[in-house]
Order: structure tokens, then sequence, then C-alpha cells
């Protein structure tokens, strides 16, 4: 049985269809921002996008 094809990303980071659906899913259910590890798959967005500890800080503000 043949692998599928490598796309040069490492398997656990999310692809750009994962990133698009947690998006829409975000804007659907009204969420005022998306909370991300990863910034780097949600350039521009309508909603902001915060690392977790971007958002602690400004709770903390």
């Amino acid at each position: 049985m043949k692998s599928p094809p490598s796309t040069g990303r490492p398997s656990t980071m999310p692809s750009p269809f994962e990133d698009a659906v947690q998006c829409f899913s975000a804007v659907q259910s009204g969420s005022d921002l998306i909370l991300t590890r990863d910034k780097s798959g949600f350039n521009s967005l309508v909603l902001p996008v915060m690392t977790p500890a971007e958002f602690l800080a400004r709770c903390a503000e």
C-alpha cells in the first residue's frame, strides 16, 4: 500500500482546510475571536486571532 503524498507540513500542523473550518465555525457561532496556539493559519480574518498568552494578558488588563 502506498503512502499518501507528502504535503511538506508536519502531521501535527493543521491543514488550511481545517483552519477554514474553524474560522467558518467561529463566524457562524457568533464568536468574538479565535484562540489558537498557531496564528499563522488565520491571516486576514474578520475575527481577531489571539494566542492563549495574548488572551490571558488582555483579561488581566
